[in-house]
């Protein structure tokens, strides 16, 4: 379907009351809520009574070892029972993947218990969620604290925050980082705390670093400046203090786990690498159930067989497309008199969604990004809200990705467990189009 009849067709079937398919627009609003506040209610015993973060306990081990003069990638043997004995470390974790920044920063940690800092995680993390909710509804057309409350239910239940909540992830900097930083863009906030949180960002996953790509089109230079020598700054006194870290981690550690995941695709990646591998060749798989530590193997084979190289170039390819894209979109949108302030935030959030799509092993916790985009779409008019009701549904889903991949053999499973993928490309259609094809209205949030 071309674009033209497309949005004609969005429009049929969106303004007012959601057309002749307003049935099936509630349908899939229902599933979504059945997949993330259902998922959410199973996981609640891994919050209470005591939490049991698995990768903030990778962040505090880490950060132990580097307190003690270790690599926290290649930990001492016996590091994990000494802090199971003296500290009460209730996990057995692996070393994290964030880079010496984030570990470096852990080490405020260090002087707590591991019960102690779990705890205190979780209240950070929720207190990270209640500004994020609070900006998300401002960019959704809402003002005031009843929004914000309103919504709380809605991202609080949604898959990947709970993710990040259950497993002591810090996807919900980056998520702040992302809303911050569009924030300013649109003319709201201030530029030392755009640029400081996306560093903070990218300290904490790398990935954000492509965030940065799309500055120089929005003509945000001085935002471009202050962050990357602000970047530059934290990594290089890091590297400084830390060099067996740093050496450790850039020139072996991050290498290796490209390798793992090439070799090793999990079900959850949803990583557009990770997607073809799992289509395009045969693959062992292994899947939890409700308790992590209990699962079980599945092979899904393929009648063909793609190498990862080719996977890895499809993906950057890919990601490449879209980011010319957004350029694109920004320059049809200042030619037809968009508001270019809006417009550019819309198509911020959209390379932000674009930057989970080439990093091998992009995990589910990572699509907290997806929020951004679904508020700027929900204030968008009725058109776009059926897409933001299609990305729920998908996360919803994608939270049930054990159970496909159970019970759905090639190709049927690697279809099916690819949600967030999906989400992650339908709302950047959305946004392109919305910044293409209407002109958007640079206004106030209502209460």
């Amino acid at each position: 379907m071309t674009g033209p009849s497309l949005a004609r067709h969005l429009a049929a079937v969106s303004e007012g009351n959601l057309g002749r398919l307003w049935r099936l627009w509630i349908v899939l609003l229902v599933i979504g809520a059945v997949g993330n506040f259902g998922t959410a209610v199973l996981r609640v015993p891994e919050i209470l009574p005591t939490p049991r973060p698995l990768d903030l306990a990778s962040y505090y081990a880490g950060a132990w070892a580097m307190r003690d003069g270790a690599s926290p990638y290649y930990w001492p043997q016996g590091l994990v029972e000494s802090l199971s004995r003296s500290h009460g470390l209730s996990v057995v974790p692996s070393p994290s993947a964030s880079p010496p920044p984030w570990i470096w920063m852990s080490q405020v940690l260090t002087p707590l218990s591991f019960p102690t800092a779990a705890w205190l995680w979780l209240l950070l993390s929720l207190a990270l969620l209640a500004w994020s909710t609070r900006l998300l509804a401002q960019i959704g057309g809402y003002a005031g604290w009843r929004a914000a409350l309103a919504l709380v239910p809605v991202t609080l239940t949604f898959g990947s925050v709970f993710l990040n909540l259950t497993l002591g992830q810090n996807c919900l900097f980056v998520l702040v980082a992302a809303l911050v930083a569009g924030r300013y863009l649109a003319g709201y906030g201030s530029l030392p705390g755009a640029a400081g949180f996306w560093v903070v960002a990218v300290a904490a996953k790398i990935y954000p670093v492509l965030w940065v790509l799309a500055w120089p089109f929005l003509r945000r230079w001085r935002l471009m400046a202050s962050a990357l020598v602000l970047l530059g700054a934290l990594f290089a006194a890091v590297a400084w203090l830390e060099p067996q870290a740093n050496r450790d981690y850039w020139m072996h550690y991050l290498s290796g786990r490209g390798q793992e995941s090439g070799a090793y695709v999990s079900a959850d990646d949803q990583s557009l690498e990770a997607r073809i591998l799992l289509f395009g060749r045969t693959n062992r798989l292994w899947f939890g159930g409700l308790d992590a530590g209990v699962g079980a193997e599945r092979v899904w084979h393929s009648p063909w067989q793609i190498s990862l190289g080719a996977a890895r170039l499809a993906a950057w390819l890919v990601f490449m497309g879209l980011a010319v894209g957004m350029v694109l979109a920004w320059r049809r949108a200042v030619v037809l008199r968009n508001g270019e302030a809006i417009v550019g935030e819309g198509l911020f959030y959209a390379l932000v969604l674009a930057s989970l799509l080439p990093v091998p092993h992009t995990e589910r916790y990572n699509h907290v990004l997806l929020l951004p985009a679904m508020a700027w779409l929900w204030a968008r008019g009725t058109t776009y809200r059926s897409l933001v009701v299609i990305a729920y549904c998908l996360v919803g889903l994608s939270r049930l990705n054990h159970l496909w991949a159970r019970l759905l053999d090639w190709p049927l499973g690697p279809i099916a467990t690819g949600g967030c993928t999906y989400a992650v490309l339908v709302l950047g259609f959305g946004i392109a189009h919305c910044a293409v094809t209407r002109k958007v209205s640079i206004s106030r949030p209502t209460g």
